[in-house]
């Protein structure tokens, strides 16, 4: 989608940024079970994950810094180009118009 809506609106930064693994609740389970099972993956968890307020930086950066169009930025915040873009024949027209359609009355 950002890529069509940066060909739509070539004046306005659109960014589309993969903060990776953020060390979030979603990590922590609520149930003493679930406690016990997770104690052997806490310490990968743990060298994969990013700080939440790290992950918010590294976004803020990417956003600010972003410049007019398309723009695709990596967990730290990196510009990634369009190198592994997906960009099947006409299928940003083709996911716009769907979208369109179910968003509209």
């Amino acid at each position: 989608m950002i890529a069509e809506y940066a060909k739509r609106e070539p004046e306005i930064a659109f960014t589309h940024i993969y903060p990776g693994t953020v060390d979030t609740p979603a990590f922590r389970p609520s149930s003493w079970l679930l406690t016990i099972l997770m104690l052997p993956l806490r310490p990968i968890l743990w060298l994969i994950s990013t700080k939440p307020e790290d992950c918010a930086e590294y976004m803020l950066f990417a956003l600010f810094n972003a410049e007019k169009g398309m723009n695709r930025r990596n967990a730290k915040g990196d510009d990634i180009g369009s190198e592994g873009f997906p960009q099947a024949a006409d299928g940003q027209q083709r996911l716009w118009d769907h979208s369109v359609q179910l968003t509209t009355v």
